[in-house]
């Protein structure tokens, strides 16, 4: 980009660059968050109320002494400030949560300082706990998945059977239980109770949603231009490009996941100067709506990426409407908005060092944060799920963990039914769910890449934090996750496994209840790295490997012949060493680490891979 494409306002004076300069030193002055916070805190469950979703949750509250304003920061909220703010309240700054049992890690953050983290923990209110709610059970034909708190092994009766509950996480002197048994109607005993279930309150599911997703950077699709630097170049790929490769795509998913599409400043588009915009360098609106069509006609949905959290630092919205961020320094702020109009972006890195003047995704100045406690913020992102809700199946939200989950369920509400509703999320999702359909499955990637690119974990650990996965969501919710290998933010597998580790990987996802994604290249067994971009490698680059794109072919056509796959219920997961066994629904898979062997048994027959 050339300098005079990025021209200073006539309003604002023009300084020359050694002034700027200065600016970006004296901006940089500000320090890093510290640690250490000495502040008293405390967590606790204030009262337990009736859920839609969790059927009984706990309403717990998270409060600092002194000042009026700071935050949670937790796994809940992926580790990032803005989800939980804390309120003053009689001199002291509160949060409230409502979540399910379990342990619970945080700290307080004021001011850019935080607290030692701590552990809250909320244990069920009796020695028995179960609700014919979503969170609880979940129905699979003539079967239930059924889920109980109790202080020993409960025994969950149907259909004239009984099953002693398997364990999947401990909270306290309680542990989650689960088992499959024929029903509703359906029982659960355990510690002189009897609970008996006639019916049940089922998950609210979307009209549709994908088997497999295709993801894919809309400039990464072609290599037009050189883009040495795959950190800031683009490399000119555009909406057209991908709609010639739909017939190729088809063969391997049934949903197209595209990143954002709109007018912004960078090749990714994360730093969005226009919601209601398709970038013209992507080919503008008409491109965008000729690729729908065309991906109507082969059966396959399209899930877009949205990008709610924060805006880019040179959009209108920043510039006009900053009431409508937290700022922290108006002056500076300004500063700020005249170096991006003055400098490409590769260059604002000289400048803008220490914390930002506002508050932003991660302390990137180039993206400012918006403040939801605005009532004018949440009708702004109502208006561009509005523009955007005939023209795509499912909605992806970029940093979901970092919006309060309140202002989600508000936003939420009338696309529960029309709309595939998927979050990132990077931690625990716990204070979410019922807000969304699903979740990118971060703890599921994280056991995967432990167990079989890194080796830190046998087959039995991994069986057991898999166990822990699941029991987080809802029976039903599983269906609605987003599982992954690799995406756009990590590195590739590839680069952390050989073919067959990463194909096994593969056959694991593809063998569980869920969404698998394949992100563009993986059937190429591409390598690269999140840290300098080249995980985002252009397609043109690529040659697809044969017999991982044969694979990849053949588990979708398995899930496609046997849809029951991405629903469950896991029926079985067990291992030991390097040997893994996964009953799933009608399927078994059979995994054996150690001698790179994968094999999936369907009631057809067996697939080796």
């Amino acid at each position: 980009m050339r300098l005079s494409e990025n021209a200073p306002s006539p309003h604002r004076g023009v300084r020359r660059p050694v002034e700027l300069a200065e600016l970006g030193r004296s901006m940089g002055a500000s320090k890093a968050p510290e640690s250490g916070l000495q502040i008293g805190v405390e967590c606790r469950v204030a009262r337990w109320l009736d859920d839609d979703y969790f059927g009984v949750a706990a309403v717990v509250e998270v409060c600092a002494d002194g000042g009026d304003r700071g935050y949670l920061v937790s796994p809940l909220s992926g580790g990032l400030i803005g989800a939980f703010p804390l309120k003053g309240r009689g001199g002291r700054a509160c949060a409230e949560l409502v979540l399910p049992p379990g342990v619970y890690r945080y700290k307080v953050v004021v001011d850019s300082r935080g607290t030692e983290e701590r552990e809250c923990q909320v244990e069920p209110p009796a020695p028995l706990v179960h609700v014919p709610a979503p969170y609880y059970v979940g129905a699979f034909g003539g079967e239930v998945e059924v889920r109980a708190y109790s202080v020993e092994p409960p025994q969950i009766c149907g259909g004239g059977r009984c099953a002693e509950g398997e364990e999947l996480l401990a909270v306290g002197r309680h542990k989650l239980y689960r088992a499959v048994v024929e029903g509703p109607p359906y029982e659960v005993r355990c510690c002189g109770t009897e609970i008996r279930v006639d019916s049940v309150r089922p998950f609210r599911r979307p009209r549709w949603a994908p088997l497999v997703m295709y993801e894919v950077l809309p400039d990464r699709v072609r290599r037009r231009f050189g883009c040495r630097d795959l950190r800031w170049d683009h490399c000119g790929g555009d909406l057209r490009d991908l709609a010639d490769m739909l017939d190729y795509i088809a063969q391997l998913a049934d949903a197209l996941y595209i990143h954002p599409i709109y007018r912004a400043i960078s090749y990714h588009r994360y730093d969005v100067l226009d919601h209601k915009s398709v970038d013209e360098l992507l080919g503008g609106l008409q491109a965008y709506e000729e690729l729908k069509r065309r991906a109507s006609e082969r059966g396959v949905g399209v899930v877009l990426d949205v990008v709610l959290h924060h805006v880019g630092l040179k959009s209108a919205m920043f510039r006009e409407r900053r009431d409508l961020f937290i700022i922290r320094d108006e002056k500076a702020a300004e500063w700020a908005l005249e170096i991006a109009s003055i400098f490409p972006r590769p260059e604002w890195r000289r400048f803008f060092r220490g914390d930002p003047p506002y508050e932003t995704f991660m302390a990137v100045w180039a993206m400012p944060r918006i403040n939801y406690e605005k009532a004018e913020a949440l009708a702004y992102a109502e208006s561009v799920l509005s523009f955007w809700s005939d023209k795509a199946e499912g909605f992806r939200f970029d940093v979901a963990h970092g919006i309060p989950p309140e202002v989600w369920r508000k936003l939420l509400e009338r696309y529960a039914e029309t709309h595939y509703l998927l979050a990132e999320h990077t931690g625990d999702p716990s204070a979410f769910l019922g807000a969304h359909h699903g979740f990118t499955a971060y703890e599921l990637y994280g056991a995967i890449l432990d167990f079989l690119a890194f080796e830190k974990i046998d087959a039995g650990e991994f069986a057991a934090r898999v166990k822990r996965y699941i029991g987080r969501l809802a029976p039903g919710q599983l269906r609605y996750m987003y599982t992954f290998i690799e995406n756009h933010d990590t590195d590739r597998f590839c680069s952390r496994a050989d073919k067959r580790r990463t194909l096994m990987a593969y056959a694991l996802i593809y063998s569980m209840p869920g969404i698998p994604g394949l992100y563009a290249g993986g059937e190429s067994c591409a390598e690269g790295l999140a840290a300098d971009h080249t995980n985002r490698r252009p397609l043109d680059d690529l040659k697809p490997d044969p017999e991982m794109l044969a694979a990849l072919r053949t588990l979708y056509r398995i899930r496609r012949r046997y849809p029951e796959i991405a629903e469950g219920p896991i029926r079985e997961i067990r291992g030991e060493g390097g040997r893994l066994v996964l009953k799933n629904a009608s399927i078994v898979l059979y995994l054996e680490r150690d001698e790179n062997f994968v094999e999936i048994k369907t009631p057809d027959g067996y697939y080796s891979f």
